[in-house]
């Protein structure tokens, strides 16, 4: 077992951005932390947190948001999002939705999954 330090909340901001999970959406937005005066600012991102193969009957509410701090061992945040089945119950348990930020200014700036066929939905159960 390890331990990093992290911050998990439904809100989080990092380099003045705010990141928010939409429990009734199941989504994972980011934006811009709003500055005075008017406190508006367009969404860079606006994710679904459901998995890509949600068994049938199966209904989802986004839960929690967690982004640990980076480290030398795990230098890059990645953003884990949980996601609490509500509809008919899944034997692998509730699902975690890994997101990656990628920085303003790339090709398409925002919150995307990362780009590896090795990740995917996670289904908590059995961690």
């Amino acid at each position: 077992m390890f331990l990093f330090p992290f911050i998990s909340l439904t809100k989080r901001t990092t380099e003045n951005q705010l990141y928010t999970i939409h429990e009734l959406a199941s989504t994972l937005t980011l934006q811009d932390f709003p500055a005075y005066p008017n406190y508006s600012t367009p969404l860079i991102a606006n994710v679904s947190t459901v998995p890509s193969d949600p068994p049938a009957g199966s209904s989802f509410a986004a839960a929690e948001v967690l982004i640990p701090l980076p480290t030398a061992e795990y230098p890059i945040p990645y953003i884990y999002a949980s996601n609490r089945n509500i509809g008919v119950q899944d034997p692998r348990g509730d699902t975690i939705a890994i997101f990656e930020n990628v920085a303003v200014g790339a090709e398409e700036p925002g919150v995307h999954r990362p780009r590896s066929d090795s990740w995917h939905d996670a289904w908590s159960a059995g961690w």
